[in-house]
């Protein structure tokens, strides 16, 4: 398996208001959003909502900062269009995503509910848990010799997760890139704390070599309600910093 880091095609699987249990004093969600690159490059994005309150899709200021998007709901598919791809997701009778079409994708989950394996192509990611929290998944490559990459997650204990942005939820970074992914709703059990770090290891087991890629996370809350996203990005010695500002409707 790749693993593809695009800039132009980031972040956004959706966004969604607040925490898991619904954060803040009243029901919020999030209606605009701003990014900042490198404290240079700026660009909004405006939310869209349908007339249940479903993510319906987002509007870009800039389709060559984040892509605009947008989302059909049916009864046994999730779909996502944008301008570069489209993302197909069957459900199962448990409304949990099987697969992601034309990708070669597919999800195993355990009796728990919990991912409990990936399929990309050949290769078989396992995944592992502590305490209700993804830790880690592993790579295993369909021919031993090659590349195995290993992805470790920590969390901030005392925050429950949060379904702000893809860059919040852990299966986001050993997925192939560009994706968009619908909420973590629809892949069952997911983690119940809030992600703090991603560690992205891979090693080269002809050669005996390794690169190491990280992502950090820093959340700033104000009202119950978290106003910005930090994330540091050193992919491979590149650094970057990226700066998420989110502005909510409550009722």
């Amino acid at each position: 398996m790749k693993h593809f880091h695009y800039f132009l095609l980031l972040a956004f699987t959706f966004l969604y208001s607040c925490k898991k249990d619904n954060q803040g004093d009243g029901k919020c969600k999030v209606t605009s959003i701003g990014y900042t690159f490198n404290s240079q490059i700026h660009s909004d994005g405006i939310v869209n909502y349908d007339e249940h309150g479903n993510l319906s899709g987002m509007t870009s200021s800039s389709e060559a900062t984040f892509p605009s998007f947008s989302l059909e709901y049916l009864q046994d598919t999730v779909k996502i269009f944008s301008r570069e791809n489209d993302y197909i997701y069957p459900l199962n009778a448990q409304g949990k995503v099987t697969k992601v079409l034309f990708q070669a994708i597919s999800f195993n989950y355990g009796s728990d509910g919990f991912i409990e394996s990936m399929t990309i192509d050949r290769d078989r990611l396992k995944f592992s848990y502590h305490e209700g929290n993804l830790v880690k998944i592993t790579q295993e490559k369909y021919l031993p010799y090659l590349f195995k990459t290993t992805f470790t997650f920590t969390y901030n204990l005392n925050e429950k997760a949060v379904d702000l942005l893809s860059a919040t939820n852990p299966l986001y970074y050993s997925l192939p890139h560009p994706i968009l992914l619908p909420n973590t709703r629809y892949f069952g059990n997911t983690s119940k704390n809030q992600l703090k770090s991603v560690e992205i290891l891979t090693e080269d087991t002809y050669y005996q070599t390794k690169q190491v890629s990280t992502y950090n996370l820093s959340y700033k809350t104000e009202s119950k309600k978290i106003t910005s996203l930090h994330l540091i990005e050193n992919i491979l010695g590149k650094k970057s910093d990226k700066l998420y500002d989110f502005k909510y409707e409550c009722e």
